[in-house]
């Protein structure tokens, strides 16, 4: 059994990233860790050409889990991380870390079985990023993480598995991490938040809070969810699990399930609506196949109104001011942004009725489907 479990969790990132990852581990490597690398749902051409170089390197094993068209959940892959892994230990990495040669033998003196342990992350500078020197003395850093940032997880086997793991409630960005801090303290065991030095750089990259991926309100979202159970849980491994078949029917087995299509011209109001009444028509394991469009919106988007409202409001942000326009007529009909918020809280809130689901990178052009449990 190795001391350590690196598990990381990747989806459709830059190879030259992984490829950095992995040979930073390589230069601290002493057969005293193993690399768990999970591969949550990458495209095909992605997937083969991070398998293959993730096998180059002997402390390491890849795992592919078939997340397809369904969203980035750090906790599911975690998790599903964890059953693969070996370790007296497990530390839940991020792709875009790069650890200090002292990092395994400063936990061998800290760690303790009822000890776990979160870290103080330095972030790297942009320009430091683009030019990594393993060798470097000291790296240019812009700013260190402090007690509220736990995703670098240090903790033994047996305290994850008393506290059940992550909760897979929450998806795509955000709030795991203090659910399982606050689980573990729930329990008898000790945490610890190591500031003594610095044993993990972080490379930078665009924040994803500022990214298009997150839905409107979707982190007060799951911050509401967090704060409602800590009101409602009598025990540290009560959690919500996705019970999404990893085989996933709309992959293997989509050319004999029965579809019911529907075009959608509807609000984003009734959007929600529509989609769980059609669901619910629908007998066990039947498909529903839905088609949007926006030919409304691209119409109310070439008039002079809708123009002028495009080059206003981007003035008035960039000098702070409350102004905004907006058209009322755009919020008649649906647009891709909000057609695609209201699908990601419809598959939170309806997941005992979805047996899979597949969301499209484009969902202008191409289809989505929902399977019915």
């Amino acid at each position: 059994m190795p001391f350590l479990s690196f598990i990381v969790g990747f989806r459709n990132r830059e190879i030259e990233r992984v490829k950095l990852f992995l040979d930073n581990l390589l230069r601290i490597y002493q057969n005293d860790f193993e690399l768990i690398f999970i591969d949550y749902g990458s495209s095909e051409k992605v997937s083969t050409e991070v398998k293959n170089l993730v096998s180059k390197y002997d402390f390491a094993t890849y795992h592919f889990f078939n997340s397809r068209g369904q969203n980035w959940n750090r906790a599911k892959c975690l998790n599903y991380g964890v059953t693969k892994s070996k370790g007296q230990y497990i530390f839940t990495s991020d792709i875009d870390f790069l650890f200090s040669k002292n990092f395994i033998p400063t936990i061998q003196r800290t760690i303790k079985p009822n000890k776990a342990l979160y870290f103080k992350v330095g972030f790297l500078s942009q320009k430091q990023s683009q030019n990594i020197q393993f060798e470097a003395k000291k790296y240019e850093i812009e700013s260190c993480s402090n007690e509220d940032a736990i995703g670098a997880l240090l903790i033994s086997r047996q305290m994850f598995e008393e506290v059940g793991g992550y909760d897979e409630f929450y998806e795509i960005w955000g709030v795991e991490d203090n659910d399982m801090l606050y689980r573990i303290k729930m329990t008898t065991n000790e945490i610890h938040f190591y500031n003594t030095d610095t044993l993990i750089w972080h490379i930078w990259h665009l924040p994803v809070k500022n990214s298009n991926i997150l839905p409107k309100g979707w982190v007060k979202f799951l911050k509401d969810y967090f704060e409602h159970k800590k009101l409602s849980i009598s025990s540290c491994n009560e959690n919500y699990y996705c019970h999404f078949d990893q085989s996933r029917p709309l992959i293997s087995n989509k050319g004999n399930i029965e579809f019911k299509e529907i075009e959608v011209k509807c609000s984003a109001n009734y959007l929600n609506l529509l989609i769980k009444q059609e669901l619910l028509k629908l007998k066990p394991n039947c498909g529903l196949k839905i088609i949007f469009n926006f030919e409304q919106v691209i119409e109310i988007n070439k008039t002079g109104l809708n123009k002028f409202v495009r080059i206003v409001n981007p003035i008035t942000k960039r000098i702070n001011s409350s102004l905004t326009l907006e058209n009322t007529n755009m919020h008649l009909y649906l647009d891709m942004d909000s057609a695609l918020d209201t699908l990601q809280y419809f598959i939170k809130n309806n997941s005992e009725i979805i047996a899979d689901y597949y969301i499209p990178d484009d969902i202008s052009r191409e289809a989505v489907y929902f399977i019915k449990k």
